[in-house]
């Protein structure tokens, strides 16, 4: 290793400093996606804890966000480990510096435009088996932390959807709070924020007086 480096010249070396770290790191990523460890949220992905896809929901007419996930760590750990190696090759390949530094740029930004398009075409894969807040609608749950009432403020709700155990946003255009603890049934969504409404036991008035029998 110290014999290359003494071979390699200062333009090589400068393109070392940054493609030897950087292929370091790429392979340690790769391991650690290999046996599992690898799907940590570093990148944004848009998803929690539990599955669900809280990314923002276009509203209705509106096309979707189809732009790259460029700026992540994958994306510059293969920007520096691509762009170096490609600079340290057109050195050997007795091409001036500052063509190589252009080919070693034009490199880099190909991996890391590769990058982002792998990540897009992971996360819509992911997708499939996200679950869909349409399917809660019918659905009843409790609420976890307080609604406010009139729609401008939301609280969270606990539900089971699609087999799972979920806490997911929520408002009310009922007058008034929902308290922790309530329970309500869901009657629509809102991108992915529920819209709930009270669960009244039967036999009582919306105003809480009991019906006579």
């Amino acid at each position: 290793m110290i014999n290359w480096w003494r071979e390699l010249v200062l333009t090589q070396q400068i393109f070392a400093l940054f493609a030897v770290p950087a292929t370091i790191v790429l392979v340690i990523q790769t391991v650690l996606l290999l046996i599992g460890l690898g799907t940590q949220s570093g990148d944004a992905d848009g998803t929690d804890d539990t599955g669900v896809d809280t990314s923002e929901e276009p509203a209705e007419g509106q096309a979707a966000d189809s732009g790259l996930r460029l700026f992540t760590v994958r994306g510059f750990v293969a920007f520096f480990s691509i762009g170096g190696w490609t600079g340290i090759a057109l050195i050997d390949l007795a091409v001036h510096p500052v063509l190589a530094a252009s080919g070693a740029l034009l490199a880099g930004l190909m991996a890391l435009f590769l990058v982002g398009w792998l990540v897009r075409l992971a996360l819509s894969l992911q997708s499939a088996g996200n679950l869909d807040v349409r399917n809660a609608v019918g659905l009843t749950g409790r609420v976890y932390l307080t609604i406010p009432g009139g729609g401008q403020q939301s609280g969270k709700v606990s539900l089971l959807l699609q087999e799972r155990a979920v806490e997911l946003d929520a408002f009310t255009e009922d007058v008034r709070d929902l308290p922790t603890g309530s329970e309500v049934k869901i009657i629509g969504t809102r991108g992915r924020q529920l819209i709930v409404t009270a669960l009244r036991p039967s036999g009582t008035k919306e105003d809480g007086e009991s019906v006579p029998e």
